[in-house]
């Protein structure tokens, strides 16, 4: 998600980083998605803004990329941890 992506990012470089953004796509939060987001909520008591980024990717038939491993299992469906040691 973007709003998280550019949550961390300084004020100072966040022009930079939606430049390297512009090549993807953006999936607006529709209703079967916050429907997919509150079940993955209420199974695994995952955040709700980790909910919806996994709920959207699942959604929308997307492998969900990440090396945020404290919120997003390797173990779990769907997610890939890139370049793991």
């Amino acid at each position: 998600m973007w709003t998280e992506v550019l949550a961390g990012e300084p004020a100072a470089t966040r022009d930079e980083v939606r430049i390297l953004l512009q090549p993807f796509e953006v999936v607006e939060l529709d209703q079967r998605t916050a429907v997919a987001a509150a079940d993955i909520r209420r199974r695994t008591h995952m955040k709700l803004l980790d909910a919806m980024i996994l709920a959207t990717s699942q959604v929308h038939g997307a492998i969900l990329v990440t090396r945020n491993t404290k919120d997003f299992p390797a173990s779990m469906p769907g997610i890939r941890i890139p370049y793991t040691l």
